[in-house]
Formats: C-alpha cells, sequence, structure tokens
C-alpha cells in the first residue's frame, strides 16, 4: 500500500515540478491538492479502524 502511494505522490511531484518549469503555479498547485487528496483517500480506505 505505501509503496503504491510513495510512487503517485512521486510521480505527482514530478508533474508539478515541469508545471513550476514552464511558470503555470496554479496548474502545478492543483497537481499538488490532487495528489494528497487522492492518496490521503488511498490510506483511509486501507486503515483498519481501531476498535
Amino acid at each position: 500500500m505505501y509503496k503504491e502511494m510513495y510512487y503517485h505522490l512521486f510521480n505527482a511531484v514530478s508533474k508539478a515540478v515541469e508545471q513550476l518549469e514552464r511558470g503555470e503555479d496554479q496548474a502545478a498547485r492543483i497537481i499538488l491538492i490532487q495528489a494528497q487528496q487522492e492518496t490521503e483517500g488511498r490510506y483511509l480506505d486501507g486503515v483498519e479502524p481501531v476498535e
């Protein structure tokens, strides 16, 4: 599970850096926010509830 989340975030950061290099700050911001939300969702879906 963590390996998948790592790769997902790493790819998003790489895409965001590309956008920043093009001067597309808002696009980079959106990419990072979406990746954060998606990864958090994956984490929460994979965590068993605490009893």
